[in-house]
């Protein structure tokens, strides 16, 4: 039975450590080129990442197991998880992958990887991975992963927010605090809600490589809290490193709890 590679939310752990090692980085993007459908000739897949420092190589052996099995590789770079689903849906995309470990410290990194449809691979896709990247007769080339050509999707990305809210009624010019992690949203989050017509107060937008997360973002939103209430806003949102999640405060800069958020 081949190792379990996929967790609940993709592959996870430590970057340079197994699984998150060059070699086994590099048979995984072959081996999710390789369990499409027979009819992908020439499958298509878009790389996203956010801010840690490990995801420029992880990114580029990624890309290069995927291309040595036949795909055309594209990397938008840095953006939130839910751009890279929304954009392989948009641009016909085979396959998406973000190289992300959401909340976790900038030390540990992941691989999520999204149907052309935005969807996350199927656990039976996963368990084909799986058997790929564990069968030792199948061998993938370990010459030098080359640079991946990079594109500027932000703003298809972008459009597509400001089409869900084209209006922010009352609340236009009001003060907002918008906490990114130093994450994915740092080159996204501030462009969409002044655009929007708030006044953005903005932390945790400085990434360096290790700070994703450190003492800001969702899983430290006191910082965003405190600032609703120091500038007079009418509420704050923190998000993790990835941009899939968020934690929110109101005017009185009391965090709100996660259950009444998914009540409304």
């Amino acid at each position: 039975m081949a190792a379990r590679l996929f967790g609940t939310d993709g592959i996870r752990g430590t970057a340079g450590a197994a699984p998150l090692d060059p070699p086994t980085v590099r048979r995984i993007g072959a081996a999710i080129i390789k369990v499409l459908e027979p009819e992908e000739t020439r499958p298509r897949l878009l790389i996203g990442r956010d801010t840690r420092e490990s995801g420029g190589w992880i990114e580029r052996e990624l890309a290069h197991g995927a291309r040595l099995n036949g795909a055309d590789v594209e990397t938008v770079g840095v953006l939130p998880t839910p751009a890279i689903a929304y954009l392989a849906r948009a641009k016909e995309i085979s396959l998406g992958a973000v190289i992300s470990a959401s909340h976790n410290p900038y030390q540990d990194n992941g691989i999520k990887v999204f149907s052309g449809a935005g969807h996350k691979f199927t656990e039976e896709l996963e368990r084909q991975v799986e058997a790929v990247v564990a069968d030792s007769s199948w061998h993938v080339d370990q010459d030098e992963a080359p640079p991946v050509a990079e594109a500027d999707r932000s703003e298809a990305y972008l459009a597509h927010l400001r089409d869900q809210l084209d209006d922010t009624g009352p609340l236009s010019g009001a003060k907002l605090v918008v906490d990114c992690a130093n994450g994915a949203t740092t080159p996204v989050a501030a462009r969409l809600f002044r655009g929007l017509g708030f006044e953005v107060t903005l932390l945790g937008a400085s990434p360096d490589g290790r700070n994703i997360n450190l003492r800001c973002g969702s899983t430290h939103p006191s910082a965003m809290a405190e600032a609703v209430s120091r500038v007079g806003a009418v509420g704050g949102v923190a998000f993790d490193g990835d941009g899939d999640r968020a934690i929110f405060a109101d005017e009185a800069g009391r965090i709100v709890d996660g259950d009444a958020v998914m009540l409304m």
